[in-house]
């Protein structure tokens, strides 16, 4: 390490830091595998004083904005706007209380409420979110390669 800096610092030791909390704190309670959500929905009212989300998971589980230290936490809904551009929006955010038992529950209860959502394409056994789904179970990209839907 040069200069005391960590060559392996991550967005989730970010994301710690702005909530105030260690990096195995943040991890255990909303775990790893963040990125910035860099397309804003246009459809949102630009609001500059507002702070960018994070989104988690693959396929996307779980959003958190971080304000002042203060954690909201929301759904993510897929959407598609444009060609081939697709932005998620929080959905039934809730501001956490600090607590880590309690937004571990907050949390859980917004996973299971996202993951119910996902089902199996038949084609390919990939778990496939409604946003990337032809309105039936198949997914998009099995759409594409095995039935010629293009997108």
């Amino acid at each position: 390490m040069a200069g005391g800096e960590d060559p392996e610092l991550r967005l989730e030791d970010v994301l710690a830091a702005r909530l105030r909390i260690s990096r195995d704190l943040f991890l255990d309670v909303f775990g790893a595998g963040w990125a910035k959500q860099e397309q804003q929905n246009r459809d949102w009212p630009f609001q500059p004083d507002r702070q960018p989300w994070y989104v988690a998971g693959t396929p996307a589980q779980l959003m958190l904005q971080i304000d002042d230290g203060i954690a909201t936490v929301a759904r993510p809904v897929g959407r598609w706007q444009g060609v081939a551009e697709l932005v998620y929006e929080p959905t039934g955010s809730v501001v956490l209380a600090g607590d880590p038992e309690a937004d571990r529950k907050v949390i859980a209860g917004l996973l299971a409420a996202r993951r119910s959502s996902f089902r199996y394409c038949p084609l390919c056994r990939e778990q496939t979110p409604p946003e990337l789904r032809d309105g039936g179970l198949e997914c998009m990209s099995c759409g594409e390669r095995w039935r010629g839907i293009l997108h």
